[in-house]
């Protein structure tokens, strides 16, 4: 689910594309960014809105076919959006 779509704020230099999270190892960050390719990176920063923010840059082609899940070595807790109504 897309909450909210922009310009990156003003200073960003994103080549492909990074996702933005606060903990650069959450599964949720890893997962969405193996869907941005081998040339995407994970960077610890505030989401600009709540989740996981995902900036693209102009060498960004398209998707990838990504991971379905991920194997944990410990609990995690992740956003989920909300049910549609």
């Amino acid at each position: 689910m897309i909450d909210e779509a922009g310009d990156a704020p003003d200073g960003t230099d994103v080549t492909v594309a990074e996702v933005w999270v606060e903990d650069p190892q959450s599964p949720d960050g890893l997962l969405l960014q193996s869907y941005f390719g081998k040339r995407s990176r994970i960077v610890a920063a505030d989401p600009l809105g709540p989740g996981v923010t995902v900036v693209v840059g102009p060498k960004f082609k398209r998707l990838s076919k990504g991971k379905k899940s991920l194997q944990l070595t410990a609990p995690a807790t992740v956003c989920v959006p909300p049910a549609p109504s």
